[in-house]
């Protein structure tokens, strides 16, 4: 019978044991995957901020003064109500940039955890078939025992017989602690096994009775097929997602360049101490602010009025050449990063691919293996029963068949681990 993983949960009375299968497995968040969705909050938290800083700005503010003196009767109450806003209005404003680079940013963080998932889900796989597998060998190593104790019989009822030598008896001992000591290195590496896969699940994982996962095959197109889906590949966009970022760094700096250091203002009220508007916008930055203040308890000096004005600042900075170079060659690197990640992932997509091919032909082979097997067992169970041969030889049949279905049961899992890195190789969502 097949044995289970099982999962001890503590309880207070006790422990439950609950069986655990591979697709549940597959569902436990990791370490890896958890820091991916805290990076991808994280992410998400930064755009939202960008989000809000692309609205208007505006801010209050208030205060009040009264004045007196003891020995008369006059005082005086004084105050200013004011408001100011501000607006990142144009396209190359800071606030939109930072936009841009947050969504993108946001994207990648996707990207990273949709990745993070596909390689946890790997290797969760790959450890719980190890210990799937380590049980199986367990198993073998008893048999094997099992054989070696029954030959050890038989040489020392030949050996009363005087059918058989000291030398042959010894032989058989040896055999016998040969597989005691095998069963035990089997079990250490079961119980290893079982360690390896409760410290990446997070839990306590115990050995117990279960049934082999249903590990269907899939089928995938040709070569050609999969290849056109590297282009799609998180990898690939991610390398996209920075030459945009080089392309818009480059577009910006060329703006920056091109635009004067220009500042307009404007005010409109009593501009001598009482209530007045005041507006600017500052080309270069691509922002628009405005401010207006009310005094209490004075209703200013002279009537309405306005100003305007207009500051133009000339910079002479002999270095901005060379840092629109430097971006240009950044984009550039950037161009070939995009390259390079494309022919990774072809180069992936077409290793995994012949791989997986390489996986089936040895599942076909090892179900011919098994049906040889299974022939040969029956061969022999019909020997044994005209008592043309021993038990022992009916067991080595056994053994064989045995060993044949254990190397099918390999090579199916790994098949359908193949399976899995092919189509996280395309970049699949896993």
């Amino acid at each position: 019978m097949r044995r289970l993983i099982l999962i001890t949960l503590g309880l207070l009375g006790g422990a439950l044991a609950t069986p655990i299968t591979l697709d549940a497995a597959l569902q436990v968040p990791t370490s890896a995957t958890r820091t991916a969705a805290l990076k991808l909050q994280r992410a998400e938290l930064t755009y939202q901020k960008a989000l809000v800083q692309v609205q208007p700005s505006v801010s209050l503010s208030g205060n009040l003064n009264l004045t007196g003196h003891f020995d008369s009767k006059t005082d005086t109450t004084s105050g200013t109500l004011s408001g100011k806003a501000s607006w990142d209005v144009a396209p190359w404003a800071n606030a939109p940039l930072n936009l841009q680079s947050a969504e993108r940013a946001l994207q990648q963080a996707r990207w990273d955890a949709q990745t993070a998932l596909g390689q946890a889900k790997v290797q969760v796989m790959e450890q719980y078939f190890q210990v799937e597998t380590a049980r199986e060998q367990v198993d073998a190593a008893r048999l094997q025992l099992q054989q070696a104790e029954l030959a050890l019989q038989t040489a020392e009822k030949r050996l009363l017989l005087g059918q058989a030598t000291r030398d042959t008896l010894e032989n058989a001992r040896l055999n016998v602690l040969k597989a005691q000591n095998t069963l035990k290195s089997s079990q250490g590496t079961l119980q290893g096994a079982l360690q390896s896969l409760s410290l990446l699940l997070g839990r306590d994982v115990q050995d117990g009775d279960t049934l082999t996962p249903d590990l269907s095959l899939p089928a995938f197109a040709g070569p050609e097929v999969l290849l056109r889906k590297a282009d799609q590949h998180p990898n690939v966009q991610k390398a996209k997602l920075s030459l945009q970022d080089s392309e818009d760094a480059i577009a910006a700096q060329q703006l920056q360049s091109a635009l004067p250091d220009l500042t307009v203002t404007g005010k409109f009220g009593q501009l001598s101490g009482g209530w007045n508007v005041s507006t600017d916008f500052a080309l270069k930055s691509g922002s628009v602010g405005m401010s207006a203040s009310y005094p209490v308890g004075s209703s200013g000096t002279g009537g309405l009025g306005y100003s305007v004005g207009v500051q133009l600042n000339v910079p002479l900075d002999p270095t901005r050449p060379y840092t629109l170079q430097n971006l240009m060659a950044q984009r550039d690197l950037q161009l070939l990063a995009v390259e390079d990640a494309l022919n990774t992932v072809k180069q992936d997509i077409t290793t995994q691919y012949h791989s997986y091919l390489q996986r089936v032909q040895q599942v076909e082979e090892g179900t011919l293996q098994v049906r040889h097997a299974g022939q040969g067992l029956e061969i022999q169970q019909k020997r044994l029963s005209l008592g043309l041969i021993t038990p022992a030889e009916l067991l080595d049949a056994e053994i064989r068949l045995q060993s044949a279905r254990f190397n099918l049961v390999q090579a199916r899992r790994n098949a359908y681990l193949q399976a899995f890195k092919l189509r996280l190789a395309t970049g699949e969502s896993l």
